[in-house]
């Protein structure tokens, strides 16, 4: 049986120092716990013990082991015989910090880094640090976007994006907007994707989520042009959603250099953005969205 099914994750938690299921479970948690919270024995003993003096009804003395004691228990929980007091004791200062349940505890943890994704993602796909450092330096600017829109078929979304980075971090940033202007029955209405940009092999991945975050947007660049140490043009396929539907597309991006690339450059050329038919689209680009391929059931761009 599950040693967690028998143990509530309230605020009163019945364990037995007489159950060796119970010491080896405590003792594996406090270690999974100082692993996370990078904090060293005698700390969380310190911790273990304003918890207990700050609670009510206040614990006995002898429901903080010492520290010799404390160290063969979270080393060889079963050569030791801890109490009921001291088991409590650590369980109600674990779930105190979300850190009973493994899941609340990593979940925790993530929440404490400032942008989480952007490192994560770098770890899960394991991106080399220079490659990261290289994005930082050619990625970044003002883009003009193309793609299509589910909402006004046949027309082309010509967006903003602004894609910046932070060298003390590493961190490279992006945001775009779409946005259509009043036409066809239709209100006026603006999309605003923030996220991240990451690089692997010949792939760039922009991941981003809408401000109310319902959903991941994912744009996937695959046919990448330089014009000297920078990006400008790129091209590639988007997965997107739209209420319950999911839907992709080819997508286009084009280097502004006249711009610079500030916040306040974004929100200026914000006014000019609508949707177009795709005779409108400079013509390189209509022959973009022109050239795929249909695979069987598959759409290769």
């Amino acid at each position: 049986m599950n040693t967690d099914q028998l143990i509530p994750t309230g605020l009163y938690s019945p364990l037995s120092g007489a159950n060796k299921q119970h010491v080896k479970l405590i003792s594996e948690k406090i270690n999974n716990f100082k692993k996370l919270s990078n904090l060293s024995w005698p700390k969380i003993l310190d911790e273990l013990e304003q918890f207990r003096d700050n609670q009510t009804p206040q614990r006995p003395d002898d429901s903080v082991m010492n520290y010799d004691y404390f160290r063969r228990f979270v080393s060889k929980p079963n050569s030791v015989a801890p109490n009921d007091e001291q088991l409590n004791l650590i369980y109600n200062y674990l779930d105190s910090h979300n850190a009973w349940n493994e899941r609340t505890a990593n979940r925790a943890f993530v929440s404490g880094i400032e942008d989480p994704i952007f490192f994560s993602m770098l770890e899960f796909l394991d991106v080399p640090e220079l490659t990261t450092a290289n994005l930082l330096n050619d990625l970044p600017g003002i883009f003009r976007v193309y793609r299509p829109t589910l909402t006004h078929p046949g027309k082309y979304i010509c967006g903003a994006i602004r894609i910046w980075g932070d060298h003390k971090t590493g961190k490279i940033i992006y945001e775009e907007v779409n946005a259509i202007k009043k036409q066809e029955g239709r209100e006026a209405k603006s999309i605003r994707f923030q996220g991240f940009a990451f690089r692997k092999k010949e792939f760039i991945f922009l991941l981003s989520a809408e401000s109310s975050k319902s959903a991941i947007h994912l744009t996937m660049l695959s046919d990448n042009e330089r014009q000297g140490d920078q990006y400008h043009a790129m091209s590639g396929g988007f997965i997107d959603t739209m209420g319950k539907q999911i839907y992709t597309g080819k997508i286009f991006i084009e280097r502004v250099p006249e711009l610079d690339n500030t916040h306040e450059v974004l929100e200026s050329v914000l006014a000019d953005l609508d949707c177009f038919d795709k005779s409108r689209l400079p013509k390189s680009i209509q022959m973009f969205f022109e050239d795929d391929k249909l695979v069987g059931g598959v759409r290769i761009y």
